[in-house]
């Protein structure tokens, strides 16, 4: 049996849910794993920037809310 922790919203109070987003921008990948609510609200929780370099794929990890 598995209990999935809720996480709500600060602003509101309601339900925010856990979504990916991903863009491609110039061959660089961004993927970023967030919090959003149906208020606006949004809190990154880990960005992935995935890039090819010197014929390698180069990946780097930031945790928390980056601009």
């Amino acid at each position: 049996m598995s209990i999935a922790k809720q996480t709500l919203c600060p602003r509101c109070g309601r339900k925010a849910e856990f979504v990916i987003e991903t863009y491609i921008s110039d061959g660089m990948r961004r993927v970023t794993y967030l919090y959003r609510c149906t208020c606006k609200w949004r809190k990154e929780v880990e960005t992935l920037l995935i890039k090819p370099e010197n014929g390698k794929i180069v990946i780097m990890r930031t945790s928390g809310n980056i601009k």
